[in-house]
């Protein structure tokens, strides 16, 4: 955990430096912030001569140009990833540059890449070449934000940032490891999304023209977000509650199973550091193991029961969620907002 933290504390630190022409900050080489698209494709790949395949690689970034201004529009404080994969000839030596991958938007980095792993995703395919292979020394990751010119002025342009083939490996690796783990997994989806839903609701109301529309705004987002915790809530506690329910079936088995060979007191003491939360008084004082089954199963009609009511309370939730997430579709449709931002920033 510490070493995620603090690659997240690096690569956050290395993003937000200056955006002076081709400045780089020292001791923040992980990340070059080249404004110009044309030098930023000669400092990514200045072992690539030709200049048709320097020029169809820049024509490729530069086609979504509108399409990722208007996402960080409406996203200030995000940037968008791109992945360019090379391929290197085992026999030749030379170096090609596969399609530019459009991974998505987001907070930093890190954040978007584990997103993009933890969802299933449409890739580049690699050469079929038995010759070629792919060369993570000179892949690398372009960082894009939108930004104004030096000190702030001037008309805002896309900025591109270079995470070179040095840092390339290792951030793919620590955004594999993340993905790989459902509770980091889980936290860093929830973050993402609560960024870019912030994000949003911040640009809409910007563009409010009253108060009283503000103030619907700010009210209809109170409301999805107040949703989306109790429904993040409640569904942890029903997962505890179903886990307590396979760990008690499982010291029901485990009584059935040896009551006949080992005593009520040691099955009783298996049955108590098995389950978090069972009536421990009332498994103590059983007297034959048929008493302990008995209690148990009562135990577990209980949690039963609980799942029950939690499931009720997740689909109140559900709907309240669904009427003002509508309402919100319908605000960013008639603001013109770009529809892929409508599937990314809900999450319950």
């Amino acid at each position: 955990m510490i070493r995620l933290l603090l690659l997240i504390s690096f690569l956050l630190c290395s993003i937000h430096a200056p955006l002076y022409g081709q400045y780089i900050p020292p001791n923040r080489s992980d990340l070059k912030l080249i404004k110009n698209l044309e030098d930023f494709v000669s400092e990514a790949m200045p072992w690539l001569e030709d200049q048709s395949a320097k020029a169809g690689a820049i024509n490729t970034l530069e086609s979504d140009y509108n399409r990722i201004q208007n996402l960080l529009e409406w996203n200030p404080d995000s940037g968008y990833l791109i992945r360019v994969r090379v391929e290197t000839s085992v026999i030749s030596g030379a170096s090609t540059p596969m399609s530019p991958e459009f991974l998505g938007l987001g907070e930093q980095p890190l954040k978007v890449l584990t997103h993009y792993y933890s969802n299933p995703q449409i890739t580049t395919a690699p050469s079929s070449s038995p010759t070629m292979r792919l060369d993570n020394s000179k892949s690398f990751y372009v960082w894009v934000e939108n930004k104004n010119g030096f000190m702030g002025l001037g008309k805002k342009k896309l900025r591109y940032g270079l995470i070179p083939g040095e840092f390339y490996a290792s951030m793919n690796k620590e955004a594999l490891r993340i993905s790989s783990n459902n509770d980091l997994r889980r936290a860093f989806k929830i973050n993402h999304r609560s960024h870019l839903f912030e994000g949003v609701m911040s640009s809409l109301k910007k563009q409010a023209t009253n108060s009283k529309t503000k103030k619907n705004l700010l009210e209809l987002e109170q409301n999805i977000a107040t949703t989306q915790n109790s429904i993040r809530a409640i569904k942890a506690d029903l997962n505890k509650t179903l886990d307590e329910i396979n760990r008690t079936n499982k010291a029901l088995e485990t009584v059935r199973t040896l009551q006949t060979i080992v005593s009520v007191a040691t099955l009783t003491m298996q049955v108590q550091s098995a389950l978090q939360n069972a009536p421990n008084a009332g498994i103590s004082n059983a007297k034959t193991a048929d008493e302990l089954i008995e209690i148990t199963e009562s135990y577990k009609h209980d949690l039963k029961n609980q799942t029950m009511t939690y499931e009720k309370r997740i689909n109140t939730n559900m709907s309240t969620y669904s009427s003002n997430r509508e309402k919100l579709d319908q605000i960013l449709k008639t603001n013109n907002a770009p529809s892929e931002l409508t599937t990314e920033i809900f999450l319950y």
